[in-house]
């Protein structure tokens, strides 16, 4: 779907039905990495959302998802990959 289109985010789940979430991570960020991609972590799995932000990930939301947080992040998340695509230019 990401080459489908022009996107600017992803938010995924760690452990997705059918799909590794560290899979799609690294996907993204060979492939894609103009995309900010936040992981999604279930309460009390702090460590899957660090070990995602080591591996390339933007961040990352704790599990309920809650409409102020999504955007304080998102906002974060596109500001970083803003910040970094200007330093490399």
């Amino acid at each position: 779907m990401l080459s489908e289109g022009h996107h600017q985010a992803i938010l995924y789940d760690h452990a997705m039905p059918g799909m590794n979430g560290e899979l799609l991570l690294k996907t993204v960020c060979a492939d894609f990495p103009e995309v900010a991609a936040l992981a999604v972590t279930q309460p009390g799995e702090l460590r899957h959302g660090v070990l995602a932000m080591l591996a390339g990930a933007s961040g990352y939301i704790q599990s309920p998802l809650r409409p102020e947080v999504m955007g304080a992040s998102l906002r974060t998340a596109l500001t970083k990959k803003w910040l970094d695509s200007a330093v490399r230019s």
